[in-house]
């Protein structure tokens, strides 16, 4: 079984307004160093192609940002209920709904257009992969990310997250 462990986030956000027009969609970030890597993954990264292979044990630092140039409405981050455990002290307007395997854990702000922000934060203090049975099978994890404005602009990505006992690195899917 492979656990991820997040806790303690700091959560932050800047000041933005809701446009009349807004074709442009939202964009995020995920940035993980540790064991490593000093990674950023974002609209950029090949995740046709690419998968975020993990070290069993390693601690790692994360930033995830959603951001959109005008007004971000929603962020969010859908990972494996049955495999990761998040734990926050203080996750402010950010909310996370785990459910019963196979359905995955979700965690999600949304934004309040009396008070639009162009862009929201989630700084987890710790982040580890725990690992699972030592069988030799690599198994896919799937770390979804998306943000969306005012505008129904939607940005989503899937990247394959992999934890095995070699070092952390970005490598091939197949």
């Amino acid at each position: 079984m492979v656990i991820l462990l997040l806790a303690s986030p700091l959560l932050q956000s800047c000041e933005g307004r809701i446009s009349a027009r807004d074709t442009v969609p939202p964009i995020f970030n995920f940035h993980i160093s540790g064991d490593g890597l000093n990674l950023d993954i974002d609209d950029d990264f090949d995740f046709d192609n690419k998968a975020l292979y993990l070290k069993r044990d390693a601690l790692y630092a994360i930033i995830y940002t959603a951001s959109d140039g005008k007004a971000l409405e929603r962020a969010s981050w859908e990972m494996p209920s049955s495999h990761i455990v998040l734990m926050y002290e203080n996750e402010e307007d950010w909310v996370t709904v785990t459910t019963t395997p196979p359905e995955p854990q979700f965690t999600q702000w949304t934004g309040d257009p009396n008070s639009p922000i162009t862009a929201k934060y989630l700084v987890p203090s710790r982040f580890q992969a725990l690992g699972d049975a030592h069988d030799g099978v690599i198994r896919n994890f799937l770390f979804t990310f998306s943000a969306g404005d005012y505008h129904s602009n939607t940005t989503t990505r899937t990247l394959i997250v992999r934890i095995t006992n070699d070092d952390s690195h970005v490598g091939s899917r197949d």
